[in-house]
């Protein structure tokens, strides 16, 4: 891997050690984030996010589809995404950086107490401030997500 490159497609290119230690920072941080959604401790999990921060499904044809604001909503999204799930694996395809956000594509492997796995993929935006996120947006098409960064496939 060259200087500059997080993974498979990055695209970050910066002017200065300040940005590029800010997008790799950024980078571990998602990494971080979704290592933590397989543990079973919202507190954990929720430290990520910022007092204002916004989770944004509205994209997804999903049961949980919609916009979630604040430590109370977005907390009671972790339980209706985590509470059915036995466990949980992602793994990312992509990690870009623009500015301050990340756009990372990954795929979520599920398996419920019943038993059955599911498999999805999407992209998400995740925009951070102060090493926090501030804002999580996913996509069902990674080209809608990189064009809502301002990145190009």
């Amino acid at each position: 891997m060259g200087p500059g490159q997080e993974g498979k497609g990055s695209s970050r290119t910066t002017d200065t050690v300040g940005e590029v230690n800010a997008s790799e920072r950024n980078v571990e941080l998602v990494r971080r984030f979704f290592d933590a959604d397989t543990q079973h401790d919202p507190k954990v999990y929720l430290s990520f996010f910022g007092p204002d921060a916004e989770v944004d499904f509205s994209e997804l044809d999903r049961p949980y589809s919609g916009v979630y604001r604040g430590p109370e909503e977005i907390e009671r999204l972790y339980h209706d995404l985590r509470d059915p799930w036995y466990e949980k694996e992602f793994e990312f395809e992509d990690l870009l950086t623009s500015d301050d956000r990340v756009v990372v594509t990954l795929t979520r492997t599920a398996r419920s107490l019943a038993g059955p796995r599911l498999t999805s993929r999407a992209t998400a935006v995740i925009t951070f401030r102060h090493a926090r996120i501030t804002a999580f947006k996913m996509f069902a098409s990674r080209s809608d997500a990189l064009e809502a960064a301002g990145l190009s496939e």
